[in-house]
C-alpha cells in the first residue's frame, strides 16, 4: 500500500457479512509500520547480540588467561584455556561450583570478593584435577547478561611469576646478606639524593637502627648542613657528567660513635637502557686509622730531623768547664752535662757511682767490704 508516494506495510484482516441478504466481504486495513520497524530493530539487536558473542568467544578462546562465567557461584560457561589449566574437560567444570577448584582455606575470601564485586586483583591457590595446586591470580567482576547477574573472572597461571620473584627474592637476600657484612660504607639513591638501599655500616653511620629508617630520606636529614652540602654537591657531579668520581677524602660524623671519620670515597653512577644516569651508589672506606698513622709519622719524622739537627750541635765543638763539667749552651749559660745532653737527644741518665769515685768517697766502706 502507498501512503504520499511511499510503499508503508499493512495489515488487512477480512470478515464476510451478509448485506441485505448478499454476502459481503469487509476488509480491515491496519498500518503496522510501527510494529515492523520494532521487528527489524530487534532483528538487528538480536544479531548484534550474536556477532558480539561470537566476538567474545573468539576473543575468550584466544586469550592466555582462564576466563569463568559463574551464577550465584557456579560455572555456567568457559574458555578452553580455563579447563586446561585445571586439567578438567570443558564438559566436566561446566555446572561445578567455582569453589570446586580453589584450595579450602581460600573460599571464604573467594565468596566475600563475589558478594562485594570487587574488582581488585588477588591471588588464590587453584585446585587440579588431580589434586595439585598452582599459584594464580584472579580479576573478577560483577555482570549483567540477559537479565541475569553474573560474575566473570579471569584467572592466570602465575607459576613462572612466583619462581621468578623466589629467584629474585634469593638473590636479593644474597645480595644484602653480602653488602652487610662488609666493612665499606654502601648507599645507594636516586637521582634526588633520596636513599634506596644502605647496608648496615652506613645505616649505624648515620644513626638509622634499620632500612625503613633511611628509605626515602636524603642525606640533609642525617648530616649537619654544610657537610650536607658539600656530599650533594658532589653527588650532582656525578650524575651531571655521568662519570664516577673514584677515591676522594671526606670528613664524616659518625653518629653511633661520634666521632669525627675520614672516609675514602667514590661515587658511581648507575645508568639505564639509554646510557643516561639513573641513579648512583656510593662506597666508602674508613681510612680514619690510616690518617692517624699518616700524622704519628709526619710528627716522627720532624723530630727525627729535630733531634738529628741538635746531635750535629753536639758533635761539633762543646765547651765544657775543666773541674765541675759543666757545658756552656748556645745561650752562654752553664748548665749540668746529663741536662745539656737530654735536651738536645733522646738520652736519658740513671746515675750511679763508679769503683774508683767509691774509693775515693766512701774508703770506709771499701775498708770494712775488704775485711770482711
Amino acid at each position: 500500500m502507498q501512503k504520499n508516494g511511499y510503499r508503508i506495510p499493512v495489515e488487512v484482516s477480512n470478515h464476510l457479512f451478509e448485506l441485505k441478504g448478499k454476502p459481503t466481504v469487509i476488509s480491515a486495513v491496519k498500518d503496522i509500520t510501527s510494529r515492523k520497524q520494532a521487528e527489524e530493530a530487534q532483528k538487528h539487536i538480536e544479531q548484534a547480540v550474536r556477532e558480539s558473542e561470537h566476538r567474545f568467544r573468539t576473543l575468550a578462546e584466544a586469550s592466555f588467561e582462564g576466563i569463568a562465567l559463574t551464577e550465584n557461584g557456579i560455572i555456567v560457561d568457559m574458555n578452553e584455556q580455563l579447563a586446561h589449566m585445571y586439567e578438567y574437560e570443558r564438559s566436566e567444570l561446566i555446572g561445578k561450583s567455582l569453589f570446586d577448584i580453589v584450595v579450602p582455606e581460600l573460599r571464604a575470601h573467594v565468596n566475600e570478593t563475589i558478594q562485594l564485586g570487587k574488582r581488585e586483583s588477588y591471588e588464590i591457590l587453584g585446585l587440579r584435577k588431580n589434586g595439585t595446586t598452582f599459584p594464580a591470580e584472579v580479576r573478577g567482576r560483577i555482570t549483567r547478561m540477559g537479565g541475569k547477574e553474573l560474575y566473570i573472572s579471569t584467572i592466570r597461571d602465575i607459576t613462572e611469576r612466583k619462581q621468578t620473584e623466589k629467584i629474585f627474592q634469593h638473590e636479593r637476600n644474597l645480595l644484602r646478606t653480602l653488602i652487610d657484612t662488609m666493612p665499606e660504607l654502601i648507599n645507594y639513591k636516586d637521582l634526588e639524593g633520596r636513599y634506596l638501599l644502605n647496608n648496615l655500616a652506613h645505616l649505624r653511620s648515620i644513626g638509622a637502627k634499620c632500612q625503613e629508617d633511611a628509605l626515602g630520606k636524603t642525606m640533609f636529614d642525617f648530616h649537619a648542613a654544610e657537610l650536607a652540602q658539600q656530599y650533594y654537591d658532589n653527588e650532582m657531579q656525578v650524575i651531571q657528567s655521568g662519570k664516577a668520581i673514584i677515591e676522594t677524602e671526606e670528613l664524616a660524623l659518625h653518629k653511633d660513635t661520634g666521632e669525627k671519620r675520614w672516609h675514602l670515597s667514590s661515587k658511581v653512577p648507575l645508568k639505564d637502557n639509554q646510557g643516561k644516569a639513573a641513579s648512583y651508589s656510593t662506597i666508602s672506606r674508613d681510612i680514619t686509622e690510616r690518617k692517624h698513622a699518616e700524622a704519628d709519622r709526619e710528627r716522627l719524622i720532624k723530630e727525627l730531623q729535630s733531634a738529628g739537627s741538635d746531635i750535629k750541635t753536639l758533635s761539633g765543638l762543646v765547651p765544657i768547664c775543666a773541674n765541675c763539667k759543666k757545658i756552656r749552651d748556645d745561650k752562654g749559660f752553664w748548665t749540668q752535662v746529663e741536662s745539656y745532653i737530654q735536651e738536645r737527644s733522646h738520652a736519658r741518665f740513671s746515675h750511679g757511682i763508679c769503683p774508683d769515685c767509691m774509693k775515693k768517697l766512701y774508703p770506709n766502706f771499701i775498708l770494712n767490704k775488704g775485711t770482711e
